[in-house]
């Protein structure tokens, strides 16, 4: 008997025959007999006997010998030809059994590449003839796919019952695609569900059936479990070997087709009228069965890397882990070292961002909170949280606080209140509005961010630049520009704003308040923003390109300020804004503070602090309490007599410069300021906020018409725009030759 082929779909299967029909024989001495098998068998003797009525020989191998396990024998019964005779004179017989057995064994295994991609995979059949000599093998081939060979080019996948699995977390999805070839193994039916939404129980649904009812027929359905737009009876699945199938969804059809080549083949095809978005596919086999799929790895994501950036670990396949690194003399403000794979082309996290190792920017976001973004308040806070939880949140690098405004103003987070980016991120996104205004007070809270959150005592460290980002959705009634470019006079203040689908007139607004058209991002949505986050944070999380240099003061100076105990928000500010820009120290310009209203008060004296960032601590610790008069002279006297003394840190060697500041307020300090100005090495300036008795103190700096060192501005608002003049004034160097001048006298230029 020879092979039986079994031919099933494109694979040929081989029923191998090993042994065909066995028999028994006996012929008398002196005949023979003509054995064969048929092609691809060998004849074996499996016993035989040579005998007589009272003698017999076993000649099993005797004859096996002679026929040499060929196709064909010729057995002779002869004491030549078996080698004696056991009963001389007796008539002897010979008696044997044999069967044709196959040359070749069972098929091989077959056996897989290292990495199965367009390869065919092989098996062969060993010959089990005893003496050999079965010439070629028989061989099979087959592609190593339809084995189910592993391959770095598929996505493998099993589904072991009747339950529905999301390739999402093989980041395999339709988003983008229009067609999908895939290759299945298993006994009973397969189901791919096509869905608009990432879930097997909720939005809309493509539902095909391949192989269902025992493999008689396959289906398209509108819905899961739903109904059939189309079905076709046939069996598809081999059970044993991997089958090749595809399907598509362009335009109103879904189609189904047998290959590896979308479009070909097809054996189901269902019009839909009105079709269903597809997003993410769904895979499971049937009750008892398992299924194993392959669908192609054709996922990878794309690094995407700011400047001083690097590259550690690179894994952009499927779930893998990339690392990054910043570049020597850079550290990490943003962003993520380690992010991992995932569908669509996405990668976990956000891109590192880098800046200079001396680099530290304390931020706060001044967020729109009225009755126009109430609607979308939730949403927007999460965002915004979003955005502060991928900054690398530290006491070394950034801090960030949140200020909130309609009507009113509300400082929500301090810098000092988080020190964790996952703290701030859930602290932030658990804000919400608890009364809205049509109001908005956008300068006031532009004010709030300068004046009240940027301070020490809050958490402002004294080096870091100080990024303002304002998220507004509507145009408040009175502009922000003016006061956002009084705080830009300090380069540590920068602005960046976002407008909220804005008006035009907001956008001209909110990029005036930026001051450069790329600090200003304009999004419809809070969500709209994520896509923009890389671009953002490497605004608002890098330093600027700005160079912080003190003045250079050519002497020794010993300062003290004198203020009135009114409006010291404002006050305070404009004096701690000198820290910025004056180096203080014991052996080079020291500073002093006394407050005055009916009685002078001293602060802290020229040996109380010997650097610029304790001194600005100090000032913005002092407390705002006003007080019930505006009396300069009693101020004067208070530093005259308690802080420009041996203990409190006067120095002989050092000019003494006294710097007062009063509002529009009645005083006459110019009988004291004369008396403190007639040592010589003592200077008076004087800060003068109004139009109200500029006379008298235009004459406490100087009674014979020199007014230098008077300045003067119409608010307290406006102070920040006189700083410079007044730093330039104060840290110029006077004489202190000890000199008694004629005060009384004054010579003016013939």
């Amino acid at each position: 008997m020879a092979n039986t082929y079994i031919i099933l779909g494109s694979i040929t299967f081989y029923l191998v025959i090993l042994v065909q029909l066995t028999a028994c024989y006996t012929i008398t001495e002196g005949s023979n007999y003509y054995r064969y098998c048929s092609s691809g068998y060998y004849l074996r003797i499996t016993y035989a006997r040579w005998y007589c009525s009272n003698d017999s020989w076993t000649v099993t191998n005797l004859v096996n010998s002679k026929c040499n396990y060929n196709t064909a024998c010729t057995l002779y019964a002869t004491s030549s030809w078996l080698g004696g005779d056991p009963c001389p004179g007796v008539t002897t017989y010979l008696y044997w059994t044999d069967g044709c057995y196959s040359i070749w064994g069972n098929w091989g295994s077959w056996s897989c590449p290292g990495d199965c991609t367009t390869q065919t995979s092989y098996r062969y059949r060993a010959c089990v003839k005893p003496n050999g000599g079965c010439g070629s093998a028989p061989a099979q081939n087959i592609a190593c796919k339809r084995l189910g060979c592993a391959s770095s080019s598929d996505i493998s996948r099993t589904t072991p019952n009747a339950l529905y699995y999301s390739l999402t977390t093989d980041c395999f999805v339709a988003t983008g695609r229009t067609s999908v070839a895939f290759r299945v193994r298993a006994s009973n039916v397969v189901y791919i569900a096509l869905g608009s939404e990432d879930s097997s129980t909720s939005g809309t649904h493509y539902e095909i059936l391949i192989g269902g009812w025992g493999d008689t027929r396959s289906t398209i359905r509108f819905s899961i479990g739903g109904t059939a737009c189309v079905n076709q009876y046939s069996s598809r699945l081999s059970e044993t070997y991997f089958d090749e199938f595809w399907f598509s969804w362009t335009g109103n059809y879904v189609r189904v087709g047998t290959g590896s080549s979308p479009g070909s083949n097809t054996f189901m095809s269902c019009y839909h009228s009105t079709p269903y978005t597809v997003n993410f596919i769904w895979i499971k086999t049937g009750t008892g069965t398992t299924g194993e799929w392959r669908f192609p790895n054709d996922v990878a994501c794309t690094h995407l890397t700011n400047s001083y950036v690097s590259i550690s670990t690179n894994n952009p396949s499927c779930n893998g882990v990339s690392t990054y690194a910043c570049n020597s003399g850079y550290k990490q403000v943003a962003g993520n070292t380690q992010r991992t794979c995932g569908y669509g082309d996405t990668m976990s996290g956000y891109p590192l961002v880098c800046a200079v190792s001396t680099c530290n920017i304390d931020i706060v976001f001044i967020i729109e909170a009225s009755y126009y973004t109430s609607s979308i308040y939730s949403s927007l806070m999460t965002v915004i949280g979003d955005l502060a939880g991928s900054l690398k949140v530290s006491t070394s690098a950034i801090l960030a606080g949140v200020v909130t405004y309609d009507n009113i103003v509300d400082l929500e987070i301090e810098l000092n209140d988080y020190y964790s980016a996952s703290k701030l991120d859930s602290n932030i996104s658990s804000l919400s509005i608890a009364s809205a205004s049509t109001s908005r007070n956008l300068v006031e809270a532009l004010r709030v961010g300068f004046y009240d959150f940027f301070t020490m005592p809050k958490g402002n460290r004294f080096t870091a630049f100080r990024h303002y980002v304002l998220i507004a959705k509507t145009i408040p009634s009175s502009t922000g520009t003016t006061y956002a470019n009084k705080f830009k006079l300090n380069p540590r203040n920068q602005f960046f704003t976002i407008g909220i689908s804005p008006s035009a007139s907001l956008t001209t607004e909110l990029k005036a308040i930026a001051g450069d058209n790329s600090r200003y991002f304009q999004i419809s949505t809070p969500d709209d923003l994520y896509p923009q986050f890389n671009t953002l944070l490497q605004k608002i999380a890098v330093c600027p390109a700005v160079t912080i240099v003190p003045v250079t003061v050519g002497c020794k100076l010993d300062i003290v300020f004198i203020a009135e105990r009114y409006n010291l928000r404002f006050i305070k500010r404009f004096v701690a804004e000198f820290t910025d820009s004056i180096t203080i120290s014991s052996n080079g310009v020291r500073v002093g503070m006394v407050l005055f209203d009916s009685v002078g008060s001293t602060v802290f004296k020229l040996n109380t602090y010997t650097s610029s960032a304790s001194v600005r601590n100090a000032i913005e610790s002092i407390s705002e309490t006003a007080g019930s008069g505006h009396l300069v002279d009693k101020g004067l006297i208070q530093a005259r007599d308690d802080v420009f003394t041996a203990a409190g840190g006067d120095r002989t060697d050092a000019s003494n410069y006294y710097v007062f500041i009063v509002g529009p307020f009645a005083s006459y300090p110019e009988s004291v300021a004369k008396d403190i100005r007639s040592s010589g090495s003592n200077y008076v300036f004087a800060v003068h906020i109004g139009s109200s008795y500029q006379t008298n103190y235009q004459k406490a700096v100087d009674t014979c018409g020199d007014y230098t060192k008077y300045t003067h501005t119409s608010l307290y608002n406006d102070l920040v725009d006189i700083k410079d003049t007044v730093l330039q004034k104060i840290t110029s160097c006077e004489s202190v030759d000890i000199t008694t001048p004629e005060l009384d006298q004054c010579v003016f230029p013939q």
